[in-house]
This record gives C-alpha cells, structure tokens and sequence, in this order.
C-alpha cells in the first residue's frame, strides 16, 4: 500500500497549521516543508513502503549463480511442479561441476 507524503504546503494553511500548534517540535517541522505557489494548496506523491517502513529500494542484478540456475532450468523445458525439483538439483550439481572446474 503506497505511503502519502507532503510536497509542499500553501502560505494560507501553512499559517493556520502554526497557529493551533503549540509544540516548538512540530512547528519547526512544518515550517521547514516546503511552500506551494497557491496559498491554500497542499500537494502530495505516493511512495511505496518496504517492510521495514522506508522507502523503496532498488534490486540488486542477478548474480552469475542466479544466470546460470535460469537459464539451465528453461533449457530443461519442465511440466509440472513435480519434475522441478529435480531439475533444480541437476543444476545445482552442473554449478558446482562447472564452478570447480
């Protein structure tokens, strides 16, 4: 579920912000949001959210292990989810052939 932040906040509602805030914290962090051209504007953006609350990140590249396991598993043409885990060990035997010589 995408996350809303705040862009930016209008003159006009930034000042009504301020004047029912009566925490120093929170003031400063609504001062320091950015100002809209429009006084009675708020503009948001959606952001996803990973697990961990943040934004979100970027996929690491496959490794060569990764490479190799899913392209020997499509040359094998497998049917059914039965015939694929046998598959997956001869690959990982023809890795570990490959890799050590």
């Amino acid at each position: 579920m995408p996350d809303t932040r705040i862009i930016c906040i209008g003159t006009d509602v930034k000042t009504a912000i301020l004047d029912r805030v009566n925490s120093r914290e929170i003031s400063a962090q609504i001062q320091s949001i950015p100002e809209c051209k429009l006084p009675d504007a708020i503009e948001l953006s959606e952001v996803k959210r990973t697990r961990r609350g943040g934004a979100e990140r970027v996929k690491r590249a496959p490794s060569a292990y990764n490479l190799f396991i899913g392209s020997c598993l499509k040359n094998k043409h497998i049917k059914g989810f039965r015939n694929a885990a046998p598959a997956l060990r001869e690959c990982a035997v023809e890795w570990k052939q490959k890799k050590n010589g």
